[in-house]
């Protein structure tokens, strides 16, 4: 199977399981493909990225070490009542980070489309605790969101354009606007003007039309004490149809751009790179929207860059990557059929039970839940090993949208529309918030996929 593989050119800066039991699942190989220069990339390669900077390892833990003296005595003597210095206890051993899941608020957070803000939803209670702004214009158009490990969060504006928020008010810099003392939003209603805001974090602008695809990578964990620092924001920005769009990543403190490559190889439509996530190898992943789209993979430390082209029956619409590392991709308008991209086979298994799709996530449980579309409007979920179809909860919603998981286990379905859908799966009841403006998300909206890729257990 050919392979686009290059160098992501220009600027500066800085799949664990081989795949499932193929069970009810056929293959599918992907097309063929044509380089920049228009032969054909018929092997795989892996091409590192020139950059300004050294690329730091991500996401590994580092623990320091402790030497202990001690004391010789001799062990035959007679005890004669001399106490023998046997130095200080050893250390007790670092604790397990991923033994239970992280201490991060439960919330999902929803992009509002045609006002340019951000819900913030409490996932127990279903009350909308704050919304933002994430444009100072208000013509952002956001739609993907990206839940971090710590909780914090940061939207894509499709018209260009990366804002974060902070999600613990106690977090919040309380200076942020001039102002002394914590302004921020209390509600639905209460949206303040731009820039007064003290828990909008930053706003980092990306220069081209389209700005969809947004994940966090894991960032840095200290072992000893199990704290998450200095992760970056990944996305991806495009100027109309061709070959043009760049990789964009960005200090998560700080909004600063760190790296700016031109991505040659990634061939895509007039709305650029659509979605993206990281594997459980802090891979990032991409793909393009439509048939026989591009699907990419940069790598998180060299940035070497590995493309694929989806069978032509698909118009890619839906994105996540499993806990296995592998991508799934929904479709929205071709013969109905979700792809499993296996990257240790290069090839795209063709899921049993076809329908149209949208947004996807995955629980902890071993389900991949996905947004599905009328005449089947609802959700539907896939068993990761299998690949068989599990469960289904109709929903009484025309367009269907994000998919994410919470902390305590409820599947969240978000509509083109007001309404965002709590479900659980254990017996399809569900409840409703409805007071969204034209929402618009698909993505990690709850931070689930980035914990369980990281090794966590989320829920």
């Amino acid at each position: 199977m050919a392979v686009l593989a290059g160098l992501l050119v220009g600027g500066c800066g800085d799949a664990a399981n081989p795949g499932a039991d193929e069970v009810g699942a056929s293959e599918v190989s992907g097309s063929d493909s044509e380089s920049s220069s228009g032969t054909s990339a018929g092997s795989e390669t892996d091409t590192s990225a020139t950059t300004e900077a050294e690329t730091e390892t991500r996401g590994t833990e580092t623990s320091a070490t402790t030497e202990t003296e001690t004391a010789e005595g001799d062990s035959e003597s007679e005890d004669t009542g001399t106490k023998f210095d046997m130095g200080a206890p050893p250390d007790a051993p670092p604790p397990d980070c991923y033994a239970e899941p992280l201490d991060v608020p439960s919330y999902i957070w929803i992009a509002n489309t045609t006002d340019s803000t951000l819900s913030k939803i409490n996932t127990e209670t279903l009350e909308e605790e704050a919304r933002y702004r994430t444009r100072e214009d208000g013509m952002g158009n956001p739609s993907r969101t990206s839940v971090n490990l710590v909780g914090d969060v940061v939207v894509a504006n499709r018209r260009g354009g990366i804002t974060k928020v902070t999600a613990r008010t106690d977090n919040c810099d309380p200076e942020r606007n001039g102002v002394p003392g914590l302004q921020t939003s209390t509600g639905k209603d209460d949206v303040l003007p731009w820039g007064e805001d003290d828990c909008v974090a930053w706003h980092a602008p990306i220069p081209h039309i389209a700005n969809r695809p947004v994940a966090w990578d894991f960032g840095e964990l200290d072992a000893e004490t199990c704290e998450i620092t200095n992760s970056r924001v990944w996305t991806a920005g495009s100027d109309g149809v061709g070959a043009n769009a760049h990789l964009y990543i960005l200090d998560g403190e700080t909004g600063e751009q760190l790296v700016d490559q031109h991505l040659l190889y990634f061939s895509h439509g007039s709305l650029g790179p659509y979605g993206a996530a990281f594997d459980p190898e802090q891979n990032f992943w991409m793909i393009s929207m439509g048939f026989g789209a591009t699907l990419a993979r940069i790598d998180g430390e060299s940035l070497a860059f590995d493309g694929w082209v989806a069978p032509s029956n698909v118009v890619a619409y839906g994105f996540t990557v499993d806990s296995y590392g592998r991508p799934w991709i929904a479709d929205s308008g071709g013969d109905g059929v979700t792809l499993v991209f296996d990257p240790e086979t290069e090839t795209f298994l063709s899921v049993p039970e076809p329908g149209f799709g949208f947004g996807m996530g995955e629980s902890s449980d071993g389900r991949m839940w996905q947004a599905a579309s009328p005449p089947n409007a609802g959700l539907r979920a896939y068993d990761l090993d299998t690949l068989e179809l599990v469960a289904e909860v109709p929903l009484p919603l025309f367009q269907s949208r994000g998919v994410g998981v919470d902390r305590d286990g409820y599947v969240w379905l978000v509509e083109v529309g007001p309404r965002a859908f709590r479900v659980d799966p254990s017996d399809a009841s569900y409840q409703v918030y409805d007071g969204l403006d034209e929402a618009y998300t698909y993505s990690d909206l709850t931070g689930a996929a980035l914990q369980l890729a990281a090794g966590y257990v989320a829920g």
